[in-house]
């Protein structure tokens, strides 16, 4: 009798296990779904828009000005490589897919040479293709691209961070799928507000750590220097800052909101294993000096490095109320978009 007990048990136990199953495959994410074997049960989201209404937008990717800004953070990383080995050049110049420079002193060519050598061993982001380094005639060397493929890691990664932000803005179902070689297509049931969705969804949310460049006053009055950039500040109404970026939002592993020591709205942020140890390296090597927090090309703040930070984590501070740190975490959390979106269509469908 007690056997019966125990094996009846065990099989309501089995049963309510493959119930419960059952109910998670019904309701998996279209992106599992799509995985599973035909025979298996799960529910069917591809006409959720069209039965529930929602917002239908139409994206297109401008995989050119993800490339046009990969080159110039090469070119930075060109400049300072040999700016750190005072070697003398002229003609640094980027082309559609290269970067060149003409080494002043023949005899400091081949130092350059390993100097750049090392950029193309440098680990890349996931969305970034390899280099190439060659000699050409008059001690010009030339760093190349290697971009095949670019184009189409730049439309995925595109599509995995707009789905990403369309779930953290609380759509259950959303379906986000290519078009042709450069839309993305965007369904959201039951979002019933398409320009705040797309305004989410296409924000660049662009997070980039540079050096904060002390000039003179003298030296402003010239403008700035080629190395340099004007960005708006909230404090000092412009700030130069350096253009080559040392750290970036791809290196982030978590964002969250918070409140800073004075009770104001701020984020708190961790890095990756390789964020923190770029920031580490980058903060150890300039502790005294100000380090530049922008986002999407706004200074939110500038503070002087007082110590190393090898913790591989810190926090935002800024002019923010709590709503925009609070979307600010959702943005970083995703992901920066390697490629530029620009509003193709947007709708509500009733």
């Amino acid at each position: 009798m007690e056997t019966h007990k125990v094996l009846l048990a065990a099989l309501g136990g089995l049963a309510a296990l493959a119930c419960t199953i059952l109910l998670l495959l019904y309701a998996a994410p279209p992106r599992v779904a799509a995985i599973l074997p035909a025979w298996l049960p799960h529910q069917d989201h591809s006409r959720d828009l069209e039965r529930q209404g929602g917002s239908y937008i139409v994206l297109r990717v401008d995989a050119t000005a993800a490339k046009q800004a990969l080159l110039v953070q090469q070119r930075e990383d060109v400049r300072a490589a040999l700016l750190t080995r005072q070697i003398l050049f002229s003609h640094l110049e980027t082309d559609d897919d290269s970067v060149g420079v003409r080494i002043t002193d023949p005899s400091q060519v081949e130092t350059a040479y390993q100097a750049l050598a090392d950029l193309t061993r440098a680990i890349p982001a996931s969305t970034s293709p390899g280099l190439t380094l060659s000699r050409l005639p008059d001690q010009t060397l030339r760093l190349s691209l290697n971009d095949s493929g670019l184009a189409e890691k730049a439309i995925v990664r595109d599509i995995v961070i707009v789905r990403r932000r369309a779930e953290a803005m609380g759509v259950a179902w959303p379906q986000v799928t290519r078009q042709g070689a450069d839309r993305i297509i965007v369904k959201a049931p039951l979002a019933t507000d398409p320009a705040t969705l797309t305004a989410f969804i296409t924000r660049s949310a662009n997070l980039t750590f540079q050096m904060v460049d002390e000039l003179s006053p003298e030296r402003k009055a010239l403008g700035a220097p080629p190395e340099d950039e004007l960005l708006p500040d909230d404090q000092y109404g412009q700030t130069a800052v350096k253009r080559r970026v040392l750290v970036s939002g791809e290196m982030l592993s978590d964002a969250e909101p918070l409140f800073d020591q004075n009770g104001q709205p701020a984020i708190a942020f961790r890095f990756n294993s390789a964020g923190a140890q770029r920031f580490g390296q980058v903060t150890s090597a300039n502790v005294g000096k100000r380090f530049a927090i922008i986002i999407d090309h706004h200074i939110v703040s500038a503070p002087v490095i007082l110590n190393p930070i090898t913790g591989g984590a810190g926090e935002i501070t800024g002019s923010f109320t709590q709503a925009e740190v609070s979307q600010l975490a959702m943005l970083l959390r995703a992901g920066p978009l390697p490629a530029p979106l620009t509003v193709v269509e947007q709708r509500r469908v009733p």
